[in-house]
């Protein structure tokens, strides 16, 4: 499965990916994508960091989950739980992985 482009991603800032139930640990559980920020990266490599938010009485906990969006279709993120505020859970995705040749040679 191919993860969507950083650009993708970014087009999808404040809105929601769905999780649908998880084996043991209930759901669906929907998650709101609140930030996108890059970090730093060898040449010829891409990282950024996505930060979203979920209900603290999500049962997300650290691991792979399969989930939908509405544009940008079916995916499989690995989610970490980083923190909770004001009844709302944090959830940090790191994606860091080679870029499509085409844009290397830009």
């Amino acid at each position: 499965m191919t993860l969507p482009s950083h650009e993708a991603f970014l087009e999808a800032l404040g809105s929601t990916f769905r999780v649908q139930e998880v084996v043991g640990l209930g759901g669906p559980t929907e998650l709101v994508l609140r930030s996108l920020d890059d970090r730093r990266a060898p040449a010829g490599w891409e990282c950024f960091s996505m930060l979203f938010e979920v209900n603290r009485s999500s049962p997300l906990q650290q691991g792979n989950y399969p989930m939908t969006h509405e544009s940008l279709g079916a995916l499989e993120l690995f989610i970490v739980p980083i923190g909770e505020r004001a009844g709302m859970k944090t959830c940090e995705v790191i994606i860091y992985r080679p870029l499509p040749t085409s844009d290397i040679l830009r």
